[in-house]
């Protein structure tokens, strides 16, 4: 049986920072296509409710999805002297949220002020987010932010951070190379480590369910995530088209037809990778940006040949001028000769 991929989006989260103009019927068709394609989480931006809408109002505007949970983020409470749940989670708990993120900072245990400090607090929250929200019969989903500059920094700290999570009922972790600095090989030596190091020292566990966010300052969040799977990451996080701050985090288009075409994982329905070029191109029209005609696999240019013998022979013998069937993705082959 083909080894499973889980998908995790992050495409609205960005999306509402770039696109003036999105509107309540722009997300949904998103969430829609999304689920459509068969995304396993898709992660909601943090909207505010108008001033005269109860937060509690919104619970019956979810959509209905086939396959894909909506994420919820939330906050995480440092302080010993708050109770013990931050505001926010209860909200989101009240208004229904079935599937909620929380964050820990692995840098954040490293405070030059006080670090013992600053790991108590940590933790503290960590503990209190996910203990609460697992009484509430929540799915949680902790990010461990900053995980690789933080386990290389100290590594038994870093272990801590996510430790607690896994030991309070988190039912994911996701790795998060927050500034995209890592490159493959540390990615995969760290996740690995980090997974053995859990089995061997949470409650019985034969495999920790974890992730990979990889964000692509290094132009390598592709690499990483795929060193990430080869690790033992049995879930990818990213966004449509690589949206993301600064360089942006790894292009689910194309991690998808990687890890689906090349490597042989399962990851959606075969027919639904027939989605992945005009999804692509409906974001890049929502975002107001001209459509990349050199993106691999959807790019209008991804499959174009420069003449009319290259397009002659590329139909006689397509494995010699194209890595994969072009109809697969839901693209097609094309000739760039003038005349």
């Amino acid at each position: 049986m083909k080894k499973q991929i889980y998908l995790y989006d992050i495409t609205l989260k960005y999306l509402e920072q770039h696109a003036q103009d999105l509107d309540t019927l722009d997300i949904s068709k998103i969430v829609g296509m999304l689920d459509d394609l068969g995304m396993t989480y898709i992660e909601q931006a943090r909207p505010e409710p108008p001033k005269n809408e109860p937060r509690t109002g919104r619970a019956s505007k979810q959509p209905t999805l086939s396959k894909a949970r909506l994420v919820s983020p939330g906050n995480l409470s440092n302080n010993r002297t708050h109770a013990p749940h931050p505001s926010n989670l209860k909200e989101l708990v009240t208004v229904g949220a079935k599937t909620i993120t929380v964050s820990g900072s692995a840098l954040g245990l490293h405070s030059v002020d006080n670090p013992e400090t600053a790991v108590s607090k940590n933790l503290f929250g960590i503990e209190h987010a996910v203990k609460y929200l697992k009484h509430e019969d929540r799915e949680v989903i902790f990010k461990a932010e900053h995980y690789f500059d933080g386990y290389k920094r100290n590594p038994i700290q870093a272990l801590k951070l996510v430790q607690t999570a896994v030991e309070w009922g988190a039912d994911w972790i996701i790795f998060c190379d927050t500034n995209g600095g890592s490159l493959p090989g540390e990615i995969y030596e760290i996740i690995n480590k980090s997974m053995i190091y859990l089995i061997k020292n949470t409650k019985p566990h034969d495999s920790i369910p974890c992730g990979i966010l990889a964000y692509n300052d290094c132009g390598l969040a592709l690499a990483n995530s795929i060193s990430a799977v080869r690790a033992g990451a049995q879930l990818v996080a990213g966004s449509i088209n690589a949206l993301g701050e600064r360089c942006g985090v790894t292009d689910l288009i194309q991690a998808i037809a990687i890890f689906q075409l090349k490597m042989s994982y399962s990851v959606v329905q075969a027919q639904n990778l027939l989605l992945l070029t005009e999804l692509s191109k409906f974001i890049h029209a929502i975002k107001s940006s001209s459509d990349n005609e050199y993106r691999p696999f959807v790019g209008s240019n991804a499959f174009a040949h420069q003449n009319e013998a290259q397009m002659y022979a590329a139909m006689k013998h397509p494995d010699e001028y194209e890595h994969v069937d072009p109809g697969l993705v839901g693209n097609q082959r094309r000739c760039c000769a003038s005349g």
